[in-house]
Order: C-alpha cells, then sequence, then structure tokens
C-alpha cells in the first residue's frame, strides 16, 4: 500500500519565528525565539539576522544528526546573496533590512 506525503505545514509561532514541516515531512525553524513548539526535530534552522529575538537556536534542542544552520553570515558572501540547494529544499537569501533597526548589509529574508 502506497501513502502520500503529508500536506506541508506553516506554524506562525510569534514574532518572527516559523516552524515548517515539508510535504517529506522535514523541519525548518526559521529565526526561533517566540513560542514554545520546537518538539520536532529540525533538519534546518534559518537566523536572519544577530537580534536576540531572532537567534535562540537554543530553543531548537531536537535536532536530526544531519541538521544544517544557515545565518545572515552564510547567507550573504562578499556582498553576494546566495543559494543553498539542499536534498529537501532551496534556499535563496534575498536582501532585507531597509530601516532604522536593521542594516541591509547584516540582514537577510
Amino acid at each position: 500500500m502506497r501513502t502520500e506525503p503529508e500536506s506541508a505545514t506553516l506554524l506562525y509561532q510569534g514574532q518572527a519565528s516559523i516552524r515548517i514541516v515539508t510535504d517529506e515531512g522535514k523541519v525548518i525553524y526559521i529565526d526561533p525565539y517566540a513560542g514554545d513548539s520546537y518538539e520536532l526535530s529540525a533538519d534546518l534552522i534559518l537566523v536572519t539576522h544577530s537580534h536576540f529575538d531572532h537567534n535562540q537556536m537554543d530553543k531548537v534542542e531536537k535536532r536530526n544528526e544531519d541538521c544544517r544552520i544557515i545565518t545572515y553570515k552564510e547567507a550573504v558572501q562578499n556582498g553576494e546573496h546566495r543559494i543553498f540547494e539542499l536534498d529537501f529544499v532551496t534556499i535563496e537569501a534575498v536582501e532585507a533590512g531597509y530601516n532604522s533597526l536593521h542594516d541591509v548589509n547584516d540582514c537577510v529574508g
């Protein structure tokens, strides 16, 4: 009997914290900080900038052995926004941070 993959889910956890579960069951946390829904083991953690309310990676205690962490520091190299090809998802860093609290040189979307 063939089983179909689950539908992808998106959970807004508060502030800028988001959990995505892909159709294949891969778990992606973006900007861990708010909420308490970090019970699923992470496959990927994304951090958009250095502010404390976007980078509390310690909240994600459960991580799969090959969990990847991509921060804003890796996402921009020599002024170029990078693309990351993972087995289960493609991550494309884009410019972000055009306001008085966020420097475009230190933030990504």
